[in-house]
């Protein structure tokens, strides 16, 4: 490991790799979000910009001690690169993408912006709109965790017609996005 990495502050847009040596399981590898926010395995979204890598490790480890691990070990590391899961030995091609399927003009991928945040209108708009000849569609999120594939419903009335932005989920990547 590059020693100067553990001394570097964590930007948005940087790559870190996160480990609890105590669940057994892989690295998991992943973009900081403009927000600087992380998905941090059992704990959820934590604050990783303008922390260390040590500092945000330190953090991570005091929220998991008792109550998931009785002593947990966690590491992190900036990394230059994405690998990618499926062989971690190569390097992801492109940038990072969501899927839209379902009732939607343009169905398919679509890169996302490395540069700042996207929504769920913001995509849907980008993919031509809904089509589904409802006036609102259901729109669901399949996002992959740490912890497994969760499924996210989106108030799309809110979202939709009230255009109320605190309801405009902001998307990650390898979100699929199902539009009924």
């Amino acid at each position: 490991m590059d020693e100067s990495k553990t001394t570097d502050t964590i930007q948005p847009g940087h790559i870190l790799s996160l480990q609890i040596r105590e669940d057994k399981k892989e690295a998991v590898q992943q973009r900081v979000a403009v927000t600087g926010e992380i998905q941090v395995p059992y704990l959820g979204l934590m604050k990783a910009a303008g922390k260390t890598c040590v500092e945000l490790a330190e953090k991570a480890r005091k929220q998991l001690e008792p109550t998931y691990f009785s002593k947990a070990t966690v590491v992190v590391r900036i990394d230059d690169k994405l690998i990618c899961p499926q062989g971690r030995t190569t390097l992801c091609p492109g940038p990072p993408t969501i899927t839209i399927l379902g009732n939607v003009v343009r169905s398919g991928k679509y890169d996302l912006p490395t540069n700042k945040d996207t929504t769920v209108s913001a995509e849907l708009a980008r993919a031509g709109g809904h089509n589904s000849g409802k006036e609102v569609p259901g729109i669901k999120i399949v996002r992959t965790t740490p912890l497994g594939e969760k499924i996210i419903v989106v108030n799309t009335h809110a979202v939709l017609v009230e255009k109320k932005a605190e309801y405009d989920l902001v998307l990650r990547t390898n979100d699929v996005i199902i539009v009924d």
